[in-house]
Order: structure tokens, then sequence, then C-alpha cells
């Protein structure tokens, strides 16, 4: 399930945008700035909602530009420290609280 989002810049000063999926629920997003967060869901089922169906908009914002190329792994050591180098990069991208 992908969501297209409008240009917030063709809304008016409120910003928002209503999403209904497929169970009815109506997932309302809103605008802060840089990214669309989600601020409320509604309707029919919409305590039915699982992960499995759980959008996230904007939860990554790191790339992984500055691991080496897996080619160049030797070792386990080396691997672990890849491994270890991803995950740091990601928990630097995510917004909000992550424990590692």
């Amino acid at each position: 399930m992908s969501i297209t989002f409008p240009n917030p810049d063709t809304l008016g000063d409120d910003k928002t945008f209503a999403y209904t999926n497929e169970n009815g629920a109506v997932i309302e997003y809103k605008w802060d700035g840089e990214k669309w967060i989600s601020v409320d869901i509604s309707g029919i089922n919409a305590g039915a909602s699982t992960t499995r169906e759980l959008l996230l908009v904007n939860a990554i914002t790191s790339t992984f530009e500055d691991l080496p190329d897996l080619d160049t792994l030797a070792t386990q050591e080396d691997y672990n420290k890849y491994i270890y180098s991803a995950v740091e990069s990601l928990y630097e991208g995510i917004d909000g609280d992550v424990y590692l």
C-alpha cells in the first residue's frame, strides 16, 4: 500500500490531508514544514489496523553512502563493523527514539 501525498504548497494554511484506507479508516496527516505527520485516525474499523498496515512517512532520512562496498569485506570482523555502521547510519536518520 502506498499513499501519494499532495504538494503541501497547493493546500491552504491548514496543510492537512485525509487518506481513507481499504477498511474505511480515515487517517489524517498534517504537514509540519518538513514531512507529513499522522495526527488522527477515525472511521470504520479504525481500531482494527495492524502494524502490517501502519504507514511510515519519512521515517528514515539517511542513506548508506558512507558504507564500504560489500566486496571489500574479508573477515567476520569486517562484516560486524559493516553491520554496526549500517545500523548506526539508520539510527542517525530516524525521527524518534531508538534503542541500540
